[in-house]
């Protein structure tokens, strides 16, 4: 929208269900002209770039971080100054804050104050060297690994300190009976064997791609566990609580779905079973997690983690080699 051209943009089954409703009516209130091509607020669309005016515009953040930072990313390139207003509830806000960051590196002016930004325009964005940190959300399978294992793991060039929020799901296993410690080179985390997974109470609105792991971790925990702030989670690459709900169910756990979350108690005997991942990439990765201590589990469409990390299951095998499944 903020070039010049006319663009087609489509993607998978599932994008095209996913709603879009409060970006497109943001960009169109800017001066973007966008159509439908099959449903209204939804892809796939044809884009007429004509460049984006500019001007005040609000959007609900309750449900995807992704619309505000989108609109932040095409502002510096808008005939005049950008003030956005987050309304709702605010999910994902560290992702935000990502944007923000990466604009800044590449010579792009931001105004943050509190739920209101300003981009001034016209700014162009400056080439530069930018190293891009280590994936959390990559990380946090792996540190899931160890919390339902035991023993420890180094997972490098980890930063305490990241703007990303996944990074704090080490403190919700921590939380859980695992010890972390931050080093030079990365985090290490341990469970001991005498050591079990407690369950708990979680607010993961500041780290939803981690709701899987954790999902997962309480299989093996001792006492019911419930997450909350995730119910935007239900316009993921499937429906993530239905999704979990339903395959934990299948391996034996109990699960109650709340408006925005899940409480699970863990099974009293897991039942081995083929678990659908319904090509939602953190699934994917999450249940392999449970084949690490339950024979007989199966991932239906493993090729599902090519989204986000195509070398996943070398990557966790690499690192599991040691383990005996009981």
């Amino acid at each position: 929208t903020a070039a010049t051209g006319e663009y087609h943009v489509h993607g998978s089954d599932r994008l095209h269900e996913r709603p879009m409703q409060p970006l497109l009516a943001a960009l169109r209130s800017l001066g973007a002209v966008i159509e439908c091509e099959e449903q209204e607020d939804h892809a796939p669309l044809i884009v007429y770039g004509r460049g984006l005016n500019g001007g005040e515009v609000e959007i609900d953040g309750s449900t995807s971080s992704q619309f505000a930072s989108a609109l932040l990313l095409a502002a510096p390139l808008a005939r005049r100054d950008l003030m956005l207003a987050i309304t709702g509830e605010e999910v994902s806000r560290p992702y935000i804050g990502m944007t923000m960051e990466v604009m800044r590196a590449f010579g792009v002016e931001v105004i943050a104050d509190g739920n209101r930004f300003i981009v001034p325009a016209p700014q162009m964005y400056q080439a530069c060297n930018y190293a891009i940190e280590s994936d959390a959300s990559a990380a946090a399978c792996f540190m899931a690994a160890a919390g339902i294992c035991g023993g420890r793991i180094l997972i490098r060039d980890l930063n305490p300190n990241s703007c990303q929020g996944d990074v704090e799901f080490a403190k919700v296993l921590e939380s859980m009976g695992c010890l972390i410690t931050w080093t030079d080179g990365g985090l290490i985390l341990r469970r001991d064997s005498a050591v079990r997974l407690q369950g708990g109470e979680w607010d993961l609105r500041s780290m939803p791609d981690v709701v899987p792991m954790l999902a997962v971790c309480s299989l093996f925990a001792e006492g019911p566990t419930t997450i909350r702030g995730v119910a935007h989670l239900r316009h993921k690459e499937s429906d993530r609580l239905e999704s979990l709900s339903s395959q934990l169910r299948r391996i034996g756990a109990e699960v109650e779905i709340h408006h925005d979350g899940l409480t699970i108690q863990p099974p009293t005997r897991f039942s081995p079973c083929v678990l659908e991942v319904f090509n939602d990439h953190r699934l994917a990765m999450a249940f392999s997690l449970i084949g690490l201590r339950i024979r007989g589990v199966v991932v239906d469409s493993p090729e599902a983690v090519s989204k986000s990390f195509p070398l996943f299951f070398e990557t966790l095998k690499s690192i599991t080699s040691c383990h005996k499944k009981r």
